[in-house]
């Protein structure tokens, strides 16, 4: 372009014409990134005994959480406790200062029975007060999505720029 051209309002909106469309895609692709990396209640998906399941935390007294605790898979089987936190136990310790979570499977005088992982120790059995604030572990078979691997998901970046860009041109 000569150096003694003036840009004109025609010449800025071919720019913009192209630059909503590349950026909205760009924006919804970030969107879905984001949503896709995003894991806020901090699951952890282990097997034990042939059956996967989604672990996670929720943080109370037994006394509070009492009914949510009861359904658990594991409350009333001490070794079902004992191999989960065998498990999860060294991936979520230092949910309880260093402790993993509290796998509760029993009450005893209103205090709870429970099987829980001290860091670098092995898992053990204990009675705590059931008015301690906690986090408790809680499950619920494994649903896990298969993550999308990097190259599918910068085809679907580009293929859904070459859309929008499309859709814009027309």
């Amino acid at each position: 372009m000569p150096a003694n051209r003036k840009v004109s309002k025609y010449d800025v909106r071919r720019v913009q014409d192209v630059k909503t469309p590349i950026l909205r895609a760009l924006a919804g692709s970030l969107f879905v990134v984001t949503l896709f990396a995003a894991n806020p209640s901090q699951a952890v998906t282990v097997d034990v005994r042939g059956v996967a399941y989604d672990v996670t935390t929720v943080r109370g007294t037994f006394t509070d959480l009492i009914s949510t605790l009861e359904q658990q898979v594991w409350y009333g089987d001490q070794d079902l406790a004992l191999d989960l936190v065998a498990t999860v136990g060294p991936q979520l310790v230092g949910v309880n200062g260093n402790a993993g979570p509290i796998f509760a499977f029993d009450e005893f005088a209103g205090d709870v029975r429970a099987a829980l992982y001290f860091s670098g120790g092995v898992p053990s059995i204990g009675v705590i007060p059931g008015n301690n604030t906690l986090a408790y572990a809680i499950a619920s078979k494994s649903t896990a999505i298969v993550p999308l691997p990097a190259p599918v998901l910068l085809l679907l970046t580009a293929l859904t720029a070459i859309a929008a860009f499309r859709l814009k041109r027309d």
